[in-house]
């Protein structure tokens, strides 16, 4: 094994999304799944895809000391969930990929004999995502109350 190292990795730094404002040049990396032919082989995405865009909206409104979400406009792809989302400048994490906007649409791939083959419906996305920012990470787990059974006569 030639290009094995045994160095460990750098740990990247949690950062304060309190100071994130829509506009903000933010960037994500991951590994979305790739695309799932059918009766073909299966392909995954094998190298880190980094993306870069900015926060669209910070959810339920700016100016929330801790908001529920960041809206991306980055075409965040399904299986990218769990990336990090980065501040360009600082290289902070300020949140994670949680959910992809994607909406269903055939595909038609020519086959060898001219013919078009639609096959069905791909989740494509529609060039939004959305993060959990930082600071919900940082906030103290509060206790679960349990309540009583209901029961019904």
């Amino acid at each position: 094994m030639k290009n094995f190292t045994s160095e460990p990795l750098k740990s990247l730094t949690l950062g304060d999304s309190s100071k994130v404002r829509e506009g903000d040049e933010v960037g994500i990396c991951g590994f979305p799944l790739g695309l799932r032919l059918p009766k073909g082989p299966e392909l995954h995405q094998l190298t880190p895809i980094a993306q870069k865009g900015i926060v669209a909206a910070i959810l339920p409104w700016s100016g929330v000391p801790n908001p529920h979400a960041f809206q991306l406009d980055i075409a965040v792809n399904p299986g990218s969930s769990g990336s990090p989302v980065f501040n360009i400048e600082t290289g902070e994490v300020i949140g994670i990929v949680f959910a992809a906007r994607v909406h269903p649409q055939p595909v038609q791939l020519p086959r060898p004999d001219g013919s078009i083959e639609e096959i069905g419906a791909v989740a494509v996305p529609t060039g939004l995502g959305y993060a959990v920012p930082s600071n919900r990470y940082r906030e103290e787990v509060r206790p679960v109350t349990k309540l009583t059974d209901i029961i019904h006569p």
